[in-house]
């Protein structure tokens, strides 16, 4: 499994407290406003495995969940292996992942590998290749996979959330579409958009919602879903 940094300690809601949150390496998307870009720019491991499982090995008995986001980590075939081995050393796992595959994503909840599953929406539909950095004529095939994972979620007893990133760069009304998309659903999370560690230019434009701005956003959509809530965004540590 290749990793690129280790956040040792935070709070994860849906699962034991406290937790700790492990970033796989490399992504297949190119999101521009992806404060990770600097640190997940390749699949090339910049934390070893060898210093991860000494440390859930030390954790053990203090830290109760572990979080594996990314970058993406369903890219990698290692996945099914590391999370098991996670679950063996007695911790709940969360999956954050982007959900362009669903039939690994399938397979994990089947042989229950993962007690949460955090799904990234990143735009109403028609905004995805732009956004994303995917040309247009494969962003059907791709809509697919991602609607077969959230109708999975949806369809599944497992705890789960949905949550987007939201910045300058989405509308009230591109919120609105992707409201009208997901919905209903358990829990849907608004991720302030933060600027540290962008690395494309042309996103720099961009700022995050005010606090209030955001508050009226997820008071008008919040009857949509059981639950919904602002969260901070996490970010890659550069000392592990």
């Amino acid at each position: 499994m290749q990793l690129a940094g280790l956040q040792k300690f935070t709070l994860v809601e849906g699962l034991p407290q406290p937790a700790c949150v492990v970033f796989s390496a490399g992504c297949n998307y190119q999101c521009p406003w992806c404060n990770h870009t600097n640190r997940l720019d390749s699949v090339k491991s910049k934390l070893s495995e060898k210093y991860f499982w000494q440390f859930l090995q030390q954790q053990q008995g203090k830290l109760k969940t572990c979080v594996v986001s990314g970058g993406e980590p369903t890219i990698q075939e290692d996945l099914p292996r590391f999370l098991q081995k996670i679950k063996k050393l007695g911790y709940r796992v969360r999956l954050d992942t982007n959900g362009s595959n669903p039939d690994l994503l399938a397979s994990l909840i089947k042989d229950n590998l993962v007690d949460l599953v955090s799904l990234d929406i990143k735009s109403p539909k028609g905004k995805y290749g732009y956004l994303i950095g995917f040309a247009e004529e494969s962003m059907h095939y791709l809509l697919e996979k991602i609607n077969q994972s959230l109708m999975l979620l949806k369809n599944s007893r497992l705890n789960y959330e949905i949550k987007t990133t939201i910045g300058t760069f989405l509308t009230p009304q591109d919120v609105w579409q992707i409201v009208h998309w997901i919905r209903p659903a358990k829990k849907y999370v608004l991720v302030n958009f933060r600027s540290q560690g962008i690395s494309q230019n042309s996103f720099q434009i961009f700022e995050p919602y005010s606090d209030e701005k955001l508050v009226s956003l997820k008071e008008k959509i919040a009857p949509f879903f059981d639950t919904c809530e602002i969260r901070e965004s996490m970010f890659v540590p550069h000392n592990f």
